[in-house]
């Protein structure tokens, strides 16, 4: 098709008789939606935990061989659990109540598998959800202790809760941040109990936790004796050979 001799007015004129009025649809642009990443708070305490775990205590042989007495034990609330109508992962094993430094309250329970270890049966389970970082093992025990003047002197830091039960059975004052790492929270609850505190890792841990021992120099005094030879673990130190390390009387 071929047009001639018209002007614009006339061609735009003919191509809409032509082609009929041209239909634009106008497509709103949808606004750019920012995802705004709120900051993730971190509980500044371990809520409350609620069990019947107490009802289903049995003597333990096994915590009878390691050596604690029954004061000890409920001192720290320390139990073997055995309920065979329930099925779980808990049954047969030692259960170390946690308490709360803030106020004592119960915030789980630390299980120790004392039969055969595997994979699916690991040696330790923590509590879900729990921030072992928050508190330390034994601490409360201490601060609720009466009898002893506060700060104290020193305090002993070691890896295990039952070398706290075992430093408790000879007198001494010891708490555990459930291995060898120490937080920050955890080394204001330390500097809260004492004046200076001595440092017992399991001798395999000793180089990685010797870290933050310039940590807790910056709060309180320190001491990190290295364990005498043929020791692996601070909980099988006699009374005299732990005085004798930390310079104690």
């Amino acid at each position: 098709m071929a047009v001639k001799g018209v002007g614009f007015k006339e061609a735009v004129e003919f191509l809409q008789a032509y082609v009929g009025s041209p239909t634009f649809v106008a497509q709103a642009r949808k606004p750019e939606i920012k995802q705004i990443q709120e900051p993730v708070e971190q509980a500044t305490e371990n809520p409350p935990f609620a069990s019947t775990y107490e009802k289903f205590q049995v003597e333990s042989a096994w915590l009878t061989a390691r050596g604690f007495t029954k004061d000890t034990l409920d001192l720290y609330k320390v139990f073997e659990y055995r309920n065979d109508k329930r099925r779980s992962q808990y049954n047969g094993s030692v259960m170390l109540r946690i308490s709360r430094y803030s106020d004592g309250e119960c915030v789980g329970y630390l299980s120790r598998n004392i039969g055969e270890i595997t994979p699916e049966k690991p040696k330790y389970r923590f509590p879900a959800n729990f921030r072992k970082g928050l508190e330390l093992y034994g601490a409360w025990q201490i601060k609720n202790d009466s009898r002893q003047v506060q700060p104290l002197r020193l305090i002993y830091l070691v890896e295990s809760p039952f070398a706290v039960l075992k430093f408790a059975q000879l007198g001494l004052p010891a708490v555990s941040p459930f291995g060898w790492s120490v937080s920050s929270e955890q080394i204001d609850i330390l500097r809260s109990l004492a004046r200076g505190v001595v440092f017992l890792p399991d001798r395999n841990k000793s180089e990685e936790a010797g870290q933050y021992v310039a940590e807790l120099a910056h709060v309180m005094w320190v001491k990190a004796p290295a364990l005498p030879l043929g020791c692996d673990d601070p909980e099988h130190l006699d009374e005299k050979t732990i005085r004798s390390l930390t310079g104690a009387s």
